[in-house]
């Protein structure tokens, strides 16, 4: 219980600092925006005791993104996910939580005239919980149950972004990301409608 609290307390710690002092070392730190956006994962979560049902589950996002160079730029992002995934036959159910930071750096291509989308490499860090983990028959009783799990989740992060501005100072963005982790957590694709301004 006390590591788990530790934890928490080092990403939210890490987060704080990251995004309040990034931005003042920024070379470029008049061109910062920030964003939020809804994001909808597609789950797949590595559990060691089996498989688990994918399942498809909406989270929230808070981004600074700032630029590095004129086709370079950066993004730091907090993102909270709290998905109930149902045990299937022979397929472990479980309550997952995840919170935590990703930082990615992008490139823009310009291949094409109108559309020129970002694509981006990073890594983030999560807090991931694991609660009501059990197994049910195929008439739907419970057959099983095991103990709740706690992660720390490093992910490697591939993604693209597209923008399109709404009005002088709002763009809205469009972003899919794909994360795989190293250790038995959440991984997967995921789908995100930003607003930047």
């Amino acid at each position: 219980m006390g590591a788990t609290i530790l934890g928490r307390l080092g990403v939210l710690l890490v987060t704080g600092i990251y995004l309040f002092v990034s931005p003042s070392f920024s070379s470029a730190a008049e061109t910062g925006r920030l964003g939020a956006g809804v994001t909808l994962h597609a789950i797949a979560i590595d559990d060691p005791n089996g498989d688990v049902p994918n399942a498809g589950e909406a989270g929230i996002g808070l981004m600074y993104l700032d630029e590095l160079s004129r086709d370079t730029r950066y993004y730091a992002e907090f993102s909270y996910l709290d998905a109930e995934i149902s045990a299937e036959s022979g397929k472990i159910g479980q309550d997952a939580t995840r919170f935590g930071i990703s930082t990615v750096v992008q490139m823009r291509l310009r291949q094409f005239r109108s559309f020129k989308p970002w694509l981006g490499l990073g890594i983030g860090l999560y807090q991931e919980e694991f609660t009501r983990r059990h197994t049910v028959d195929s008439a739907g009783f419970l057959t099983g149950a095991f103990p709740d799990r706690d992660v720390t989740q490093l992910v490697v992060t591939f993604d693209a972004m597209h923008e399109w501005a709404l009005t002088k100072s709002i763009d809205l963005a469009l972003r899919v990301k794909y994360d795989i982790g190293f250790n038995k957590g959440v991984d997967g694709l995921s789908a995100s409608v930003i607003l930047l301004y």
